[in-house]
């Protein structure tokens, strides 16, 4: 989970297109978890 956290940092500089891109392409489980729970975490970031 802690990799999960600290992969969050580097997708919270991407835009929407890389963020698609990401979409199309997560292969591991935390990059599963990163984009759906993406919003989310966003908004207690910020």
């Amino acid at each position: 989970m802690p990799t999960c956290f600290v992969e969050l940092s580097q997708v919270k500089i991407l835009n929407s297109e890389d963020a698609d891109w990401i979409q199309e392409n997560q292969h591991s489980l935390c990059d599963r978890i990163l984009y759906g729970c993406k919003e989310t975490l966003f908004n207690q970031l910020i």
